[in-house]
């Protein structure tokens, strides 16, 4: 569970510019994603920005020009300066991963200056696709670069799956699987600036035996009965619902308890296995020092939320990094 919820945090990036709120399940750019993607990361983002917590949370996680996740060192645009990000991973028995980043700009870009600040090496044709190879830093061999439109660009690796991109995003998300789609559109709130979605019915994958060579067995075993996992960051208001008979609902904002919360949501193969899931995940955010506000668990479904101010969120990662 530490790999996954780490897996989570790291890969935030963002993106947007005001005009009005969009679900994640909404963004065209995952019109662009294969049909066997089976990791999602969206990012949806002047809901961050519309807030000082969305903004700090950002921040103290790197995204901030400079820091270690800066986005304009990957994407060669600075963070105001993107509307929506998409990151498609199919992780099967490959050692990297494919990969598929699509990002919608906020106004049109320069082809050539993103070519250059990509640091593209040569041009090709894959397809029907006239194509720039860039290197992707840990990566072997070239990756794509394929200007799609006038404010979207679609990165892919390996360079030659760029021919299979197609010419025009899909409608909808039904051509994802079943399991991501659900997630991303029923589990999440129009609020949530951030999602990572994933589903297989077998992670057992050479990448992910990398990253856990150094866990117990019995928690790569219990990380390994995961099948779905969604982990979304919104918005905590500080709202505070309030139940009294008869059938008496009530609504506090308490602007003190303002902060990022994290929704949690995770499939198993079976009830037993997710018990284990659960307690392993429980007791992991408790050394963590993170407060679970509420969870609910129904047959080989958890879910949770947690609820903590973004400086709580990073010394939690802090401890995350020395407990791993």
């Amino acid at each position: 569970m530490a790999v996954l919820f780490a897996t989570a945090l790291f890969l935030l990036f963002n993106t947007r510019s005001k005009r009005g709120l969009e679900s994640l399940a909404e963004l065209p750019t995952l019109g662009y994603l294969p049909a066997d993607t089976n990791v999602i990361a969206a990012v949806n983002v002047p809901v961050a920005e519309d807030s000082a917590e969305g903004q700090e949370m950002l921040d103290r996680l790197g995204f901030s020009a400079g820091g270690g996740l800066d986005l304009e060192k990957y994407t060669g645009f600075k963070r105001g300066e993107i509307d929506d990000a998409v990151l498609g991973l199919k992780v099967d028995s490959h050692v990297f991963p494919r990969i598929r980043l699509v990002v919608r700009t906020h106004s049109s870009y320069d082809p050539e200056k993103l070519r250059e600040k990509l640091g593209a090496t040569r041009s090709k044709t894959e397809g029907t696709k006239a194509i720039d190879l860039i290197r992707l830093a840990g990566l072997p061999g070239d990756a794509a670069l394929w200007c799609a439109t006038a404010r979207t660009f679609v990165i892919n690796y390996p360079a030659e799956d760029a021919a299979n991109i197609p010419n025009e995003p899909a409608k909808g998300i039904e051509h994802l699987a079943p399991e991501l789609v659900e997630l991303l559109r029923a589990r999440s709130d129009r609020d949530t600036f951030f999602w990572l979605v994933g589903h297989s019915q077998d992670w057992h994958t050479p990448a992910l035996t990398l990253i856990t060579l150094k866990m117990k067995p019995e928690d790569r075993q219990t990380l390994y009965s995961v099948r779905t996992i969604g982990i979304g960051l919104r918005l905590d208001r500080g709202a505070v619902t309030t139940r009294s008979r008869p059938a008496r609902i009530t609504e506090e904002v308490k602007p003190d308890q303002r902060g990022i919360a994290a929704d949690i949501v995770i499939k198993t193969a079976g009830e037993i296995d997710l018990v284990d899931v659960r307690n392993a995940l429980e007791n992991r955010l408790e050394k963590m020092n993170l407060e679970i506000k509420d969870s609910n668990l129904k047959e080989n479904r958890y879910s949770a939320t947690i609820s903590a101010k973004p400086a709580e969120w990073e010394q939690a990662l802090q401890l995350l990094r020395i407990q791993k």
